[in-house]
Formats: C-alpha cells, structure tokens, sequence
C-alpha cells in the first residue's frame, strides 16, 4: 500500500534539491579540467597533450598540465597543430620540429628554447610570442604576423621569413644574417630596423618602411662602418 506522507516528504525533498542546484552559480567553472590522472610515461603525457590542443579550452588545459608535471618536456614533433586557438600557450623547451602551425592563433604564446626546426608557421598569428633563444632553422614563416614578437637569440639559419609583418619585432642581427637569402631580400628592402640599446650592436627591431627608404637611412647611419656587416 501505497504510503501518501512518506511520497510526499521525498517530493519535498527532491524540490528542495532542485532548488538548492538552481541557486548555485556555475558561470566561469570549468568542470572537465581537474583532471589529476597520474601518468606514467612520456608518452601517456604526449598522447593526451595532443587530446587536450585539439580540444576545447586547450590553453587553460595544457598550461595546467604542465604545472602538474613540472618535469615534462612535450614532444610534438611532427604534429598538425594547424588552425587551432592556442593563444599564451607554453611551449617552453618543447620539442616541435617540423609540426604545423599554419592559420593558428598562437598570439602572446611562449616558445622560450623550444626546438622548433623546419616548423611551419603559414599565415599563422604570432603577435607578441616569445621565440627568445628558440631553435627556428629551416622554419617558414611566410605571410606571417610576427608584430611584436621576440626573437633575440633564436637560431634563424635557412629560416624562409616572407610577406610577414615583423612590426616592432625583436631579432639578433647576426642571426638574422643566417637566414634565407629570400628572407635577408624581403627584409632589406621591406624593412628597417633600430637599435634597442646602444651599447649593444646586436639586438635590434624592425619595422616597417614608409615612403623613405628607411632601411637604406638607417645603414648609413648606423650600419655602414661595422667592417663585418654583410648582406
């Protein structure tokens, strides 16, 4: 037989659980990233990194990751990376050569002493990313917006930097030597550059040329009594 009271109190008290979940606010959480799974090798780690860049919220995801894992060093090379949000991402010391980045948003993200050899970065967005002593031999950067961005000690030999927009972007010059004869081309007729500091003759930034031939300005000014400049 059917109890009416005792129905009744588990109605009420179902409602009230309802309510309660009503009244609890669940904006800005992100309930799928707690993730605490202990991993047991290298690989398990590279595996679900790759799950996490082509997943949602990837940043948030995989910067945790590695504060989870302080001593894991991704290993990505040769992975499509392309057309995806990954911007602030870190990529410091990641091993990335020869993976894709074309189309992807990488703005503000850090690839401090990454290994990032033959890297594709086509028309990616690398506005204010940080290549800081990365190793970019052999890396194509065509049509890329490199604005902002930090290249002081990457390693740019054979490096392909064509059609991007390097405004304000910050590079060694005798690195910059060492690249592509079509990017020391692209650059000395496109672009002019300024020293950072005085005192040092290596660390320089470009920008963009105006209706002057500012990079031709510029050599006679600063350049043209160095012995060892060479184009």
């Amino acid at each position: 037989m059917l109890n009416i009271s005792q129905s009744g109190i588990n109605l009420l008290k179902q409602q009230q659980t309802r309510m309660h979940l009503q009244e609890i606010s669940f904006y800005g959480k992100d309930l799928l990233t707690n993730d605490k799974t202990v991993f047991n090798n290298t690989s398990d780690l590279n595996t679900k990194t790759i799950e996490i860049l082509k997943g949602l919220k990837p940043t948030k995801k995989f910067n945790r990751l590695r504060l989870q894992n302080p001593n894991y060093i991704p290993n990505l090379a040769g992975v499509d990376l392309g057309d995806l949000r990954l911007e602030k991402i870190n990529f410091d010391k990641a091993i990335l050569k020869n993976a894709s980045f074309s189309y992807s948003k990488l703005r503000s993200a850090t690839f401090e002493k990454a290994d990032l050899k033959e890297s594709d970065f086509f028309r990616a967005d690398l506005i204010n990313v940080n290549f800081k002593n990365a190793d970019l031999r052999s890396a194509i950067f065509v049509e890329s917006d490199l604005s902002g961005a930090n290249l002081k000690g990457a390693k740019l030999a054979d490096a392909l930097i064509i059609d991007a927009d390097l405004y304000g972007t910050i590079v060694s010059l005798k690195e910059l030597r060492k690249t592509a004869d079509e990017t020391q081309n692209y650059i000395q007729q496109n672009y002019g550059y300024k020293f950072l500091n005085k005192n040092d003759k290596d660390t320089i930034e470009l920008y963009k040329k105006t209706k002057e031939n500012i990079f031709v300005n510029l050599y006679n000014k600063y350049i043209k009594k160095e012995k060892d400049f060479r184009w």
